[in-house]
């Protein structure tokens, strides 16, 4: 039997570990501990159903959310080497993501021959509000200016993606309030 460790010397030579309670017992010892600790999958199936509600979709989580997300990343993907300056329109911004390696369309959620469908929200089904020019000088995890909004959105509230590519779910007042930080 071929040992399954190794340690290494005191000169830094590696030895194998023949002991045969490390060797033999150890793996069993671990699935047993996993199948003791692993819940059924019918508890789990329960809890994501009582969690997610019956047919109600995350709006954070949405296939527009995912396109503005996207949006949000060839933004900054066009802005970083220009200093921090994004695109000056909608034309240029198009340019810009189809010389993107489908690849990295895929990446993102985008198919390749879907770019104009980017740019209209799934959930109002009208043209995103994309804030062309803006210059971006900093981005953290907890802040940013708003790259992209919903025009109407749905019920009262808009999808709204920063330039650190979150997306954040907003009523009108919020909305305003982010405008307000772009200046």
């Amino acid at each position: 039997m071929l040992p399954r460790s190794f340690y290494l010397g005191e000169t830094g030579q590696v030895i194998p570990d023949t002991n045969p309670l490390r060797t033999t017992l150890r793996p069993t010892m671990r699935n047993s501990m996993r199948k003791r600790l692993r819940p059924p999958c019918w508890l789990l199936w329960v809890t994501l159903s009582a969690v997610s509600g019956c047919g109600s979709s995350d709006d954070l989580s949405s296939p527009t959310a995912v396109r503005m997300r996207a949006l949000a990343n060839f933004y900054l993907d066009y802005a970083i080497p220009k200093n921090g300056k994004g695109p000056g329109g909608e034309q240029v911004f198009k340019e810009h993501i189809r010389s993107l390696p489908d690849f990295l369309l895929r990446q993102n959620g985008v198919e390749p021959d879907e770019i104009e469908a980017m740019f209209v929200s799934e959930r109002d089904h009208e043209p995103l509000v994309i804030n062309y020019g803006l210059t971006i000088t900093r981005i953290s995890g907890k802040s940013g200016v708003p790259v992209a909004h919903e025009k109407t959105g749905k019920n009262g509230k808009r999808l709204v993606v920063l330039s650190n590519c979150k997306v954040e779910l907003a009523d009108e007042a919020r909305l305003q309030e982010l405008m307000a930080e772009k200046q």
